[in-house]
């Protein structure tokens, strides 16, 4: 049985004015067979405040070629993936979590619901 390892990052977080018209997330995946990603067995949702999950609008790899510095994976084994979906209102934003089905072997939910507290002086 496969091994994945997935870590999400929601990317109109980090720069609000490039990613503002979709709700977008760079998502990299490490898997030592990488049949589980190109035979289609990983399928994304996004729920806000509803209990019902949308799809991506598009889900397109990221080449190695194209990383800019910013936007890379954190081993060279890794493959990056960029995620659209429609945009969230404020209130479904707050509550934002992105799920992650590999078929058959489990689902990964990551929670983008909890916010980082400003430091307080």
């Amino acid at each position: 049985m496969p091994i994945i390892t997935a870590i999400a990052t929601h990317l109109n977080d980090v720069d609000s004015g490039t990613y503002y018209d979709h709700e977008y997330f760079l998502v990299e995946i490490f898997t030592q067979n990488n049949d589980w990603i190109d035979d289609g067995y990983i399928s994304y949702e996004l729920f806000g405040t509803k209990p019902i999950g949308s799809e991506p609008l598009w889900v397109r790899e990221i080449t190695k070629d194209e990383f800019d510095g910013i936007l890379e994976t954190t081993n060279r084994w890794s493959r990056a993936f960029l995620l659209a979906f429609n945009k969230l209102d404020y209130l479904a934003v707050q509550e934002a979590k992105l799920e992650l089905d590999a078929y058959s072997l489990g689902k990964i939910v990551f929670n983008f619901a909890y916010q980082v507290p400003l430091p307080q002086f």
